[in-house]
């Protein structure tokens, strides 16, 4: 998903359009630009998770259910390809709650891909799928567009919004601020007259977990890094942060 957060962050910052990107590690993409090399460390934010069901295992249980849509659509998508069904952009809207084996994740991308290969609609049209014979129960909604500008798979959920983050903000800046002196090394091994660090705070608001709206562009927070953003990647939404160095 880095490689998705920092599509979406390129295309809405046109400094680093007409750069060379690497995806690297420490920090996570090193954009060359002439005589400067720009680092850009990625970091995602999550939403606060409250109550005794917070956690499972030790890990937190919505994030685990995010994972198993994931792994449930990617499976679905590597039978469609396998099968060699149309292009096409496919929503699956889920209704599980809990994570699940990879055998009843195997059972529900198969149901899925099955259902949509019986009711693909032509090419331009669309359907929706609801209550289908043989359609899991885990998703109880898909859509099917065949428009080949926008083909592709993804899932949603409905959610709602935390806000009031800036504390939350702040203490992710912080946290990454420690390794800043580490990115920074790394960059001038490359050898470059001019280099800086940039820190990408990604909330990913087309999910539960990452539901975060920033709510006050104005607040100043304190960042050692020559560049801070705040990216609401569901809504689209680039937000370049004001700081200050202490």
């Amino acid at each position: 998903m880095e490689c998705v957060y920092f599509k979406s962050f390129r295309h809405l910052e046109t400094d680093v359009q007409k750069g060379v990107v690497k995806h690297c590690d420490k920090p996570d993409f090193r954009v060359t630009l002439g005589n400067c090399v720009i680092g850009v460390e990625v970091t995602r934010l999550f939403k606060r998770r409250e109550g005794k069901d917070a956690k499972r295992d030790g890990k937190p249980v919505q994030q685990a259910v995010e994972s198993t849509r994931d792994r449930i659509l990617e499976a679905a998508c590597e039978k469609a390809q396998k099968l060699g069904l149309p292009s096409a952009h496919v929503i699956l809207f889920f209704s599980l709650q809990d994570p699940l084996s990879s055998a009843a994740r195997e059972r529900i991308a198969d149901s899925v891909v099955d259902v949509i290969a019986r009711h693909m609609p032509d090419e331009g049209g669309s359907i929706e799928l609801e209550m289908r014979p043989g359609q899991p129960s885990e998703v109880d909604l898909i859509t099917v567009k065949r428009v080949h500008s926008h083909a592709h798979w993804e899932w949603l959920e409905a959610h709602a919004i935390e806000r009031n983050v800036i504390d939350r903000v702040q203490a992710a800046i912080t946290k990454k601020s420690e390794l800043l002196e580490s990115y920074l090394e790394r960059l001038e091994t490359y050898r470059k007259p001019y280099t800086e660090c940039w820190l990408l705070l990604v909330a990913d608001s087309s999910r539960s977990s990452g539901n975060l709206a920033f709510d006050d562009p104005s607040h100043t927070f304190t960042s050692p890094f020559a560049r801070t953003y705040f990216l609401d990647f569901g809504r689209g939404k680039l937000y370049p942060l004001k700081t200050k160095s202490r």
